[in-house]
């Protein structure tokens, strides 16, 4: 992934962009910055989306429940000190 930028075209609705416009003037931002940050949050959930479908499969391949995780997780931390110095 780049830091290259792309100037796309898109079509609102009126009451969108009003709606957008508002929310850039509240925030203090430039229009830019709202619509990107706007995509980036978007894509950040599908990601974590992804990313729970995934341990929930895997947890339920394995038989592990939500009472298990604490316990889980202490023994990993007790099994890998170095990685929490």
């Amino acid at each position: 992934m780049t830091d290259e930028t792309v100037d796309l075209t898109v079509t609102l609705t009126c009451a969108q962009v009003e709606s957008i416009e508002a929310k850039v003037s509240k925030q203090g931002c430039t229009l830019d910055e709202f619509v990107s940050d706007a995509i980036e949050r978007v894509l950040r959930e599908e990601r974590w989306q992804a990313t729970f479908k995934y341990g929930h499969a895997l947890a339920k391949k394995h038989g592990i429940t939500r009472e298990d995780v604490p316990r889980l997780i202490e023994e990993f931390r007790a099994e890998n000190p170095e990685l929490y110095r």
